[in-house]
């Protein structure tokens, strides 16, 4: 979906991260290839793929499964759409990228 926003933001004749800051989530592979490179939130997809197998595993089984909230873990992979490069490359520390943040 970021990288469809990102052509049509384009396509407009808008400039991300000038005129939008864009984050994408999943964190798929593309967004390192996109111009600007995009922001993203990474979640583990294997681990969720693994419980989401288990569970239907389970159904087909005739096991009810357990109602439960799973969380799993995410990171904000900080790239150039968000604006927040540029602005710690400028050095301004109101705008730097969260502490974890990796380019």
């Amino acid at each position: 979906m970021a990288v469809g926003v990102l052509h049509a933001l384009t396509r407009r004749g808008l400039r991300v991260p000038q005129d939008s800051a864009l984050v994408g989530f999943d964190g798929i592979a593309i967004g390192k290839f996109t111009t600007p490179m995009l922001t993203t939130i990474a979640h583990p997809r294997d681990e969720l793929g693994r419980r989401t197998i288990e569970t239907v595993l389970d159904l087909i089984e005739g096991k009810r499964p357990a109602r439960q909230d799973i969380v799993l873990p995410v990171e904000l992979v900080v790239r150039e759409s968000c604006g927040a490069m540029a602005s710690r490359a400028r050095g301004d520390p109101e705008k730097q990228a969260p502490r974890g943040a990796r380019a």
